[in-house]
């Protein structure tokens, strides 16, 4: 039996979507595993050790425009020339176009085949945007373009879903009713928790015990609460004046840039350490060389980094 596993969509900065995605498929036996992907999530499926045969879809490097590119890799999908049988089972391992829409058009050519959907995040509204999704008192502001697309985009491929998908994987009970709210069979919908592989963190050794004060993991974006770590840090700092921060991830330059520019800002050049984006061994060795783990994201479905830290002996 062949699992068809769509990971179309990825860019560059693994997230939880594909984390859980990597460990769920590696926990599979009795497949024949069949990766669909560009060259840069191949690269990203083996170096977390993932057994499979890789259909390509693009190769860029880089790119400047992420709506040309994930166009572009729907066509490639569409077009791989690989025969679908009756009993394969396709798995979209988000909700992004580039790993539904394949999906979406080969259930309609073949109604036989099994597709499997993940559902790891909702999209926030937004008019409201990460920062006031929870806030008591929502600010209404004016959307920027990417916030509009996304939105509009999951509610299209949750529509694809709820047409045609066979069974649709979250994390969590809030996004099973937001499903539900929206129209899809709760039948239809499973839960399948995120998880971490703890002997393998257990096994890795700290570069030097409390190297660091603390740490953060993330990606850069206003979601995670990048500012306000900085801002969060500047105030340990005063209390304590060689406190030191490793900061374990990366983003667009422009937004690295703004990030290098508020510390530079608050004079913290010395305290915080920006290390951009490490590999999952010096992931946790660097985590294991801290004292405790910062976590100040407006909004999460699930944080698997918190459970890492927490497998790393910190507290969050």
């Amino acid at each position: 039996m062949r699992l068809l596993v769509f990971i179309n969509s990825y860019i560059k900065r693994i997230g939880g979507g594909d984390t859980h995605f990597i460990e769920v498929i590696r926990c599979l036996d009795g497949f024949d595993k069949i990766v669909v992907t560009p060259l840069l999530g191949k690269k990203m499926c083996m170096d977390k050790g993932l057994d499979a045969k890789y259909l390509i879809t693009t190769n860029e490097k880089h790119f400047k425009n992420i709506f040309l590119t994930y166009a572009k890799r729907i066509i490639m999908a569409l077009n791989l020339k690989t025969k679908i049988y009756d009993e394969d089972i396709l798995y979209s391992s988000s909700d992004f176009l580039p790993d539904v829409l394949p999906v979406f058009v080969c259930k309609l050519k073949n109604k036989n085949i099994k597709w499997i959907a993940l559902l790891h995040l909702i999209a926030p509204n937004p008019f409201y945007g990460y920062e006031q999704y929870y806030l008591k008192q929502k600010r209404v502001r004016v959307p920027t373009f990417n916030a509009l697309s996304y939105k509009a985009t999951q509610l299209l491929s949750i529509f694809l879903m709820k047409l045609k998908a066979d069974r649709i994987l979250t994390i969590k009970l809030e996004i099973i009713n937001y499903l539900i709210k929206k129209g899809i069979d709760e039948n239809k919908i499973s839960i399948v928790d995120n998880g971490i592989n703890y002997s393998v963190i257990q096994n890795i050794k700290p570069l030097q015990k409390d190297m660091y004060d603390a740490c953060f993991v993330g990606r850069f974006h206003p979601q995670k609460g990048i500012f306000d770590l900085i801002k969060i840090w500047e105030l340990v700092c005063k209390q304590k004046k060689d406190a030191k921060l490793a900061v374990i991830g990366s983003g667009t330059k422009e937004f690295v840039d703004s990030v290098k520019d508020v510390i530079k800002k608050r004079q913290l050049e010395n305290n915080v350490n920006l290390m951009g984006f490490l590999d999952e061994e010096e992931k946790y060795k660097i985590m294991k060389s801290c004292k405790i783990f910062m976590f100040p994201s407006f909004y999460e479905s699930w944080g698997i980094v918190s459970a890492e830290a927490m497998a790393c002996g910190l507290p969050a």
